[in-house]
């Protein structure tokens, strides 16, 4: 296993269920191997949400994707993954990618 940050705790408190939200983590590969580096917040139908986005102009396809998703108010995910990966530029593969995000969450 990957060596853990100085700054990670040593456990966590136990949360209580909050309605409307559920959470999910996995070891996607996405970062690190052997441990969890995706997470997931699956949101209740109709739940408000908003962004704080760069205003960059050389935004990345999925910042646009998320602009894009968030143009209504409305929200039912969050998928974070470790280590906030830096984003630069767009190809018409990451464009694509992120399609097929938005047709699976449907």
């Amino acid at each position: 296993m990957p060596p853990l940050s100085p700054l990670a705790p040593a456990a966590f408190p136990a949360m209580p269920p909050v309605a409307g939200v559920r959470l999910a983590t996995c070891e996607a590969g996405v970062r690190y191997h052997g441990r969890t580096d995706l997470t997931l917040v699956e949101l209740a139908a109709g739940t408000t949400a908003a962004g704080v986005l760069t205003r960059s102009k050389t935004a990345a396809a999925p910042v646009d994707w998320c602009r894009a998703a968030l143009a209504d108010g409305l929200g039912r995910a969050l998928v974070g993954s470790a280590g906030n990966d830096f984003l630069s530029g767009g190809t018409a593969a990451t464009n694509n990618d992120f399609n097929q995000v938005d047709y699976s969450a449907g």
